[in-house]
């Protein structure tokens, strides 16, 4: 049932444990590699120790749930599993377990705690997310999520959402390009002890709900915390199932990751590691090569075009607000399954909560440019943030029309608060760990962006 495929990883070759949609178009070279995978430590061959998982864990330019590929496929080199547990929130949370400061040298440390929440060695391990300002304060919940698949709702979502973007863009976003979609069968639910899905069929999301899956676990003797019933997160979902995808990506690596290497903890070596990956990519794809200055306004520039397609038809990413996991290195968008498609007459004349995302968006966007400004001051590479921005800017001017400038200027003038910080974050302690400390940054954007308005 199960091949060996790396150190952590196994991946399943019993077709009947899942119910699989795979592109027609894929080359016989990436078809090999399509199958959905598991954690080595997920149970399948017996619980380790926290510290044999710690020290399994080990970070590498391309990691357990990525795979480089022989060849290239368009402009990709790499292949990604999602629904592992593997991004960058679930591994601190499931080696790190300890409450995490995040203050970064800003205004207000926020404490962000990941907790393993279940204690049997199922392959499905529980774990739930909580915050707080004060230690002081007691954790609140904020969501719970299971290892070893993503709702298979989102998965479904991000697929079609993805196709959308490239289809009302004509393919210029960047995003990840997903090519397999896997949900866990009835049997393969039950040999996992994951959520059961009501039947096999690829296009039905029914089955378990959350809860029922949390309360079959403890009549299971599994102890799970009551924290994971107290989170709302998962309320709107029609059930529990999950699945997998894979998806092709020009870069193996997320914004969230260098941030991460910079703060939790600071990672010199990892930081190098992550930096070098990513210009080695837009090196390959451009054919120039880059030294890290030029990387960067590289990278700004492709952000700046990206945020001027997204606002051009309208296209509300939906996630940016809380982290900055959705998009890589090589500026490719990801994670589409909650985005929002405005009709143009509400891009314009409209006081709608969607308009204002699509306008904060530029901001959220430009917001991941003060990583690689910290990244620079590690690497002792001299970048500007000033420069960085008039490259976003100058990208995302020449990507939008005159008519879209002038309306998005006239909904940040008609709405101040739209374009600050606290506007953006309404009391959500996620948001705020993202984006504190940066609203003189924005307040810079909005001059820029008035002058260049006032110039056409």
């Amino acid at each position: 049932m199960l091949e060996r495929h790396t150190a952590r990883i196994w991946m399943l070759r019993d077709d009947s444990l899942v119910t699989a949609q795979v592109a027609s178009d894929i080359p016989r070279h990436v078809s090999g590699l399509l199958a959905p995978v598991l954690w080595q430590t997920s149970g399948l061959d017996g619980m380790r120790s926290q510290d044999e998982r710690r020290a399994s864990y080990t970070r590498t330019s391309v990691k357990g749930a990525l795979k480089r590929m022989i060849d290239p496929v368009g402009p990709y080199r790499f292949m990604q599993w999602k629904g592992l547990g593997l991004g960058a929130h679930a591994h601190t949370g499931w080696f790190s377990p300890q409450p995490l400061t995040w203050g970064n040298g800003r205004s207000r440390p926020l404490s962000f705690r990941f907790a393993l929440a279940s204690t049997a060695p199922a392959p499905f391990p529980v774990f739930t997310a909580a915050v707080r300002w004060q230690s002081s304060e007691p954790w609140n919940p904020i969501y719970t999520r299971l290892y070893g698949g993503a709702p298979y709702e989102d998965l479904i979502a991000e697929a079609e959402y993805t196709r959308r973007c490239a289809q009302l863009t004509h393919g210029r976003l960047r995003t990840g390009h997903p090519i397999a979609l896997y949900k866990w069968t009835q049997k393969g639910a039950h040999l996992l002890h994951a959520p059961r899905p009501e039947d096999d069929r690829c296009d039905s999301v029914l089955g378990e709900s959350f809860a029922g899956y949390i309360t079959r676990r403890r009549d299971e003797g599994d102890r799970v915390e009551d924290s994971c019933l107290r989170s709302n997160h998962n309320d709107h979902y029609q059930s529990a199932i999950l699945g997998q995808n894979i998806r092709l990506f020009r870069c193996p690596w997320r914004f969230e990751d260098l941030e991460l290497a910079l703060f939790h903890p600071r990672e010199p070596a990892h930081v190098h590691a992550i930096v070098a990956d990513a210009m080695e990519c837009l090196h390959w794809e451009f054919g120039t090569p880059m030294r890290y200055p030029e990387f960067c306004l590289t990278l700004a520039g492709i952000l700046g075009r990206q945020a001027a397609l997204l606002m051009t038809h309208g296209i509300v990413h939906g996630a940016l607000y809380q982290h900055k996991q959705d998009v890589t290195l090589a500026g490719e968008l990801t994670d589409f399954d909650h985005s929002v498609f405005l009709p143009e007459e509400l891009r314009s004349g409209s006081d709608s909560w969607e308009r204002r995302r699509l306008v904060q968006q530029l901001f959220l966007l430009a917001n991941h440019l003060t990583v690689l400004l910290e990244a620079g001051v590690l690497l002792r590479e001299s970048v500007s943030l000033m420069a960085l921005a008039t490259a976003f800017l100058d990208a995302f001017g020449e990507g939008v029309s005159h008519a879209d400038l002038k309306t998005f200027l006239e909904y940040c003038e008609q709405h101040p608060d739209a374009a600050t910080v606290d506007g953006m974050v309404g009391g959500d302690p996620q948001k705020m760990k993202n984006l504190d400390g940066f609203q003189p940054f924005f307040g810079a954007l909005m001059v820029q962006l008035s002058v260049a308005a006032k110039t056409r």
